[in-house]
């Protein structure tokens, strides 16, 4: 299957291209549907269909046009900006809301900050292709910001010092950091795994050499493989959503 976009050749059942990360699944089935309409019209020569093949037509051409058009590095800016930068934001006015406006318990402040990044990683990966690591990057500096920003905001009205100043604070402002990157995390994965699931595709994780053969020793085959794949990703959402609930509320629960 030829990209539509960038014209690289993909597996012929592939609907997202692995040079570009489009998506072009609905381009697919629209030029399906214009295949399916030429080969009727030209044995019916019935001017409905062929007003209907030229409609279509012109609705690729206006997708193919829509997505030739987007500048890439326009586009990465806007998602940052989006479910990145966005999140972040409101996580400081929580924050200041929280510690500063209401003085009430930073328990709430822990939660939201688990709450809000889950869903900008599910928004993010639920809406198209993108590289995984690359946002997990991206995550783990937006954490650090956020962390550090709520510390701003706190010296601005407390007159404390912005950076943790011994070991007690830095382990605390590492674990919140963590708990908010981990938040993104799981929110990344679940939106994969939602995407993947509404296409009628079954999730392919890369598992490594010592997976397959764990697998293999389990039972063996491509059965138990699939098997393995499919339960692959909720654990690992699981696995991520405790760490950041772990994370996050340590220092103040005291476990």
């Amino acid at each position: 299957m030829q990209c539509p976009y960038c014209f690289s050749e993909n597996h012929p059942d592939a609907v997202v291209c692995r040079t570009c990360h489009r998506d072009f699944s609905l381009v697919i089935a629209l030029k399906k549907k214009v295949d399916e309409l030429e080969k009727l019209s030209s044995n019916t020569l019935n001017e409905e269909y062929e007003n209907k093949i030229q409609l279509l037509e012109e609705k690729i051409k206006l997708l193919e046009l829509n997505n030739l058009n987007l500048n890439p590095v326009l586009e990465f800016i806007q998602k940052c900006a989006s479910f990145l930068l966005t999140p972040l934001l409101l996580l400081l006015g929580i924050h200041a809301l929280i510690t500063i406006v209401l003085d009430t318990n930073i328990l709430y402040l822990r939660l939201f900050a688990i709450l809000l990044p889950m869903l900008s990683g599910y928004l993010l990966f639920r809406k198209g292709a993108h590289h995984f690591f690359l946002w997990l990057l991206m995550a783990i500096l937006s954490s650090f910001i956020s962390v550090m920003g709520m510390s701003y905001i706190t010296s601005l009205f407390d007159d404390t010092p912005i950076a943790p100043q011994n070991l007690a604070e830095w382990k605390d402002f590492i674990y919140f950091s963590l708990s908010i990157w981990f938040s993104f995390l799981t929110g990344m994965m679940i939106g994969q795994g939602a995407k993947i699931r509404n296409q009628g595709v079954n999730p392919k994780l890369h598992l490594n050499l010592i997976e397959k053969m764990i697998v293999k020793l389990i039972g063996g085959g491509n059965h138990n493989l699939a098997n393995f794949e499919k339960i692959a990703m909720k654990i690992l959402a699981i696995l991520t959503t405790l760490l950041s609930i772990y994370s996050g509320l340590k220092g103040i629960l005291k476990f």
